[in-house]
């Protein structure tokens, strides 16, 4: 269903995502959601930016299972892994490459628990 399809009285109800989190998410929210594929994944994925963006504290997120790993989960850890993997695929198959790649492997690892630990701390500080 799209906005076109929708009930007169729904219509002007209908915002863009960062309009409607302006809107419903200042600190202090209690956030509630279905878990599974009634996750509202767009809202998940730009939830962190809005935080960081408003300087937001004290939200409480009631959500049973995530499907996705969303920034405000991990920050940027799983772009750092993606990175480093692209990196890892472009080094061809040479002895010295494979070398490479498991020290690359190992270090983008370390790199992405470390920007994990970073997002965690900096969460406890929004509490």
């Amino acid at each position: 269903m799209n906005e076109l399809d929708l009930p007169p009285f729904l219509q002007d109800r209908v915002l863009p995502a960062e309009e409607a989190l302006e809107r419903t998410v200042p600190s202090g929210t209690h956030l509630a959601s279905g878990f599974a594929t009634s996750e509202p994944h767009s809202f998940y994925a730009s939830l962190w930016d809005h935080v960081r963006e408003h300087d937001l504290t004290g939200l409480t997120i009631t959500q049973a299972l995530f499907l996705h790993p969303h920034p405000l989960l991990v920050g940027r850890a799983m772009e750092i892994r993606k990175e480093t993997e692209e990196e890892i695929e472009a080094l061809g198959s040479s002895v010295f490459a494979q070398l490479r790649r498991t020290v690359d492997g190992a270090l983008g690892k370390v790199e992405a628990m470390s920007a994990l630990l970073e997002h965690y701390e900096e969460l406890r500080a929004r509490v």
